[in-house]
């Protein structure tokens, strides 16, 4: 699940791995659609509906807010931690029974921030902890069915970083806003080797 690059994982994963894949978002401009409980609820179960089973779960999503702490407002913290942290946590709780029956994999993609947190990032940093602390917390509760993945990169280039300072790339320079940093290619590889 992310609120960047899925779409461009889909092409990258795919064709080496004929599974089919439930995006829950597939751009950066796109509101991430697992704020909800029930909306999480429903994307599991359209998987098992369709599918009859669940081989594994990408758990990619995150939003951010540059500045302070104290610069943001209580929607956005809201709005980082449930989308960066509790819907991951919810949404694995929610899949585990399934890939456990799969003998499945889960895979947590947070951030080198988890171990390195940025001043202007402190919130998103904090988050990507949590993910990393849930990661080290299933490796020792899931030891027989389920394996449990986490990759740490740095920044990724994509908008999501200009997206999370307020600015929006334009039609005439649409790679202005791309981050400087590691390939989302690089990313998808390091999602299909787990």
């Amino acid at each position: 699940m992310s609120s960047s690059p899925p779409g461009k994982l889909r092409g990258w994963i795919l064709p080496a791995r004929p599974w089919p894949l439930r995006a829950s978002a597939r751009s950066a401009r796109s509101r991430p659609i697992l704020g909800s409980p029930e909306k999480r609820e429903r994307i599991v179960r359209e998987v098992i509906e369709r599918y009859g089973r669940l081989d594994a779960l990408v758990n990619n999503a995150a939003v951010g807010r540059v500045g302070r702490l104290t610069d943001l407002d209580a929607e956005g913290v809201c709005e980082v931690m449930t989308t960066n942290f509790v819907a991951v946590a919810d949404l694995t709780r929610l899949a585990l029974p399934h890939v456990r029956r799969t003998q499945g994999d889960i895979v947590m993609v947070a951030s080198a921030l988890a171990w390195f947190p940025a001043p202007p990032l402190s919130l998103y940093s904090a988050t990507r902890a949590s993910v990393h602390g849930l990661v080290a917390a299933l490796r020792r509760q899931e030891t027989r069915d389920v394996r449990v993945h986490e990759i740490l990169p740095g920044f990724v280039a994509t908008e999501w970083l200009a997206y999370a300072s307020g600015w929006r790339p334009t039609d005439a320079r649409p790679h202005a806003a791309t981050a400087i940093g590691t390939a989302p290619s690089r990313v998808a590889a390091m999602v299909e080797r787990c």
